[in-house]
């Protein structure tokens, strides 16, 4: 059980991880243009 809670927390964090190098990504684009 304990696995598992831990894989999930790793999942969300990846989740919110990815959301804030899109949002970087976004800014950069806008500094290029």
């Amino acid at each position: 059980m304990g696995q598992q809670h831990r894989k999930s927390l790793k999942r969300i964090r990846r989740k919110r991880y990815e959301e804030r190098v899109k949002e970087r990504n976004k800014q950069a684009m806008k500094k290029k243009k």
